[in-house]
């Protein structure tokens, strides 16, 4: 029962985490369009979203960068 709750949690984030960067994505574009740089995309990262601090959020934007 517990692997079933999990795995229900699991689809569950997964689905909303990708509604949420689907609207997230559709409004950059609609800006990028509307802006007149179509073949462009901006990605936006809000790091109170994310529950870290800055420096860890921070250093994190940086060993990608790499």
């Amino acid at each position: 029962m517990k692997r079933f709750i999990f795995f229900l949690y699991i689809v569950v984030f997964s689905f909303s985490s990708f509604i949420y960067f689907d609207l997230i994505s559709s409004k950059q574009e609609d800006s990028m369009k509307k802006a007149g740089k179509e073949d462009s995309f901006v990605v936006t990262i809000n790091e109170n979203s994310l529950k870290i601090d800055s420096e860890k959020f921070l250093s994190l934007l940086f060993k990608v960068s790499d």
